[in-house]
């Protein structure tokens, strides 16, 4: 029923027709894959000390480091449950921190 028949019905007092309700049919979800591209020709540098493959640009300067170094201690404080209060259980929160900060910076 469209707007214009309800506001005829509504004026004309006819009696509004009863809408007509559809189900739609079921439809299987169509899970769309594309390929990988293949880059033939990239070459590949071997790892050395001072290039590690962690996905992370760590800035040079110092400041910067230092924020960005914060910034990925909160990230990681916010995956685990709350600081504990009891000094014994601080540190043991504080090392798994800074063992989940190294594991970041030093793969």
């Amino acid at each position: 029923m469209s707007l214009l028949d309800t506001i005829k019905n509504l004026f004309f007092g006819d009696k509004a027709e009863a809408p007509q309700v559809t189900t739609p049919e079921p439809t299987e979800p169509v899970e769309k894959v594309e390929p990988i591209p293949q880059a033939a020709s990239e070459k590949v540098q071997p790892i050395t000390s001072k290039q590690k493959n962690t996905g992370l640009k760590i800035p040079e300067d110092s400041t910067l480091r230092r924020h960005f170094i914060s910034a990925l201690q909160v990230e990681i404080e916010s995956s685990m449950p709350a600081r504990p209060t009891d000094s014994a259980l601080k540190r043991h929160y504080d090392s798994a921190v800074q063992a989940k900060l190294a594991t970041l910076l030093n793969q």
